[in-house]
């Protein structure tokens, strides 16, 4: 028994793995093959009712009916579009359309065979999302390594220049003299060991070779601690530090990190406070929570910049009342830290008078 080649160009239509179908000249579909209902994981009367033009992802349609329209004058056409099926599911075809010619050689509908390239568009996407990725990250480092050059030579150029006038003049040095360019190298020195713990801590993070070990920490003791750490800084602004909790609260805390957080909020504070001034530390034992605060009456912050303060792409790092640099890195890493153990981190602000940053650890 012959085969017809009816029947054979029919079980081809029937079992390709391409979805075959044909436009009308009114745009609307005649025939589908049964590769669209695997495709779109949905039966071809749920795709009619839904009609293809309202299943097309908004910024192909435009394109579909221009391509509809070439095909109304006789041209062929490859392209890709993306369709949201009726149980919602995303899928991308590459289609190719060709016109269908009667004897007159007028167009009378198109014939388009469409495969299914939606894990090629999701390998392409991710791609493109990981060069991105890459080229933010080279930009990053670009920036990072400028800063880097440009901040750490303020404070060096501070400890070589007092050092050198020392031993130039030591001879002739008045005692007040000599602990008053002592007391700046102090400083300077202070300001470049601060600075390059953070771009320890940001590396650090940004590697992801950070881990959290959380242990009891005593934080008045541990607050005690950073405010001495922080008091040569402090002093040559004549700035009083104050802190304020009632008892030895206990949190389950990784010390590093909240000394990283602690260290960075509280150095702020005294950057961008005004001479004879106080930056106070406060405890208050909540009962889900502890809240700590960092409170200066300094130059505030402006209301345009408040609410990107801890955003990853803001990058500005303003100069301190007494023209301290940063890398604009450290509020960055308290996000960082403070995220790591479920915390929240914030700030209130009011330019000119001041500012309050906050963050809470989960008991």
């Amino acid at each position: 028994m012959e085969i017809k080649k009816e029947d054979i160009y029919k079980f081809i239509t029937q079992n390709t793995t391409d979805i075959v179908y044909t436009v009308e000249l009114d745009s609307t579909i005649k025939f589908y093959n049964k590769a669209i209902e695997k495709i779109f994981e949905t039966s071809i009367e749920e795709i009619e009712r839904n009609h293809y033009t309202e299943m097309m992802l908004p910024k192909d349609k435009e394109f579909a009916r221009k391509l509809h329209e070439d095909r109304l004058n006789g041209k062929s056409s490859l392209f890709e579009h993306g369709f949201e099926t009726p149980n919602g599911k995303i899928v991308y075809l590459e289609i190719s359309a060709n016109p269908i010619f009667n004897d007159k050689g007028e167009v009378i509908a198109s014939l388009g065979i469409a495969r299914d390239i939606t894990e090629r568009r999701k390998a392409q996407d991710e791609l493109k999302n990981k060069k991105h990725e890459l080229e933010e990250m080279v930009r990053m480092k670009d920036k990072f390594l400028s800063i880097i050059a440009h901040d750490l030579r303020d404070p060096f150029n501070i400890l070589i220049g007092y050092s050198d006038l020392i031993l130039e003049q030591l001879e002739d040095y008045s005692p007040e003299k000599f602990e008053k360019h002592i007391q700046a190298i102090n400083v300077s020195s202070n300001n470049a060991y601060n600075l390059l713990n953070n771009i320890l801590d940001w590396s650090k993070a940004e590697s992801g070779n950070i881990s959290y070990r959380p242990e009891e920490v005593n934080l008045k003791k541990l607050i005690g601690f950073i405010l001495t750490s922080a008091s040569t800084n402090a002093l040559a602004k004549n700035i009083t530090l104050k802190s304020y909790i009632q008892d030895d609260y206990i949190a389950s805390i990784d010390e590093n990190m909240i000394k990283t957080v602690l260290r960075n909020l509280i150095n702020n504070a005294i950057k961008f406070s005004f001479k004879n001034s106080d930056v106070v530390v406060e405890v208050l034992n909540e009962k889900l929570q502890y809240i700590i605060h960092v409170i200066d009456t300094g130059i505030g912050i402006k209301e345009d910049v408040l609410h990107q303060i801890f955003s990853p792409e803001f990058n500005t790092s303003e100069s301190g009342t007494a023209n301290e640099r940063g890398t604009g890195l450290g509020l960055k890493i308290c996000k960082e830290f403070v995220n790591k153990w479920g915390g929240r981190i914030w700030v209130e602000s009011e330019h000119g008078k001041g500012s309050s940053f906050s963050f809470s650890i989960p008991k």
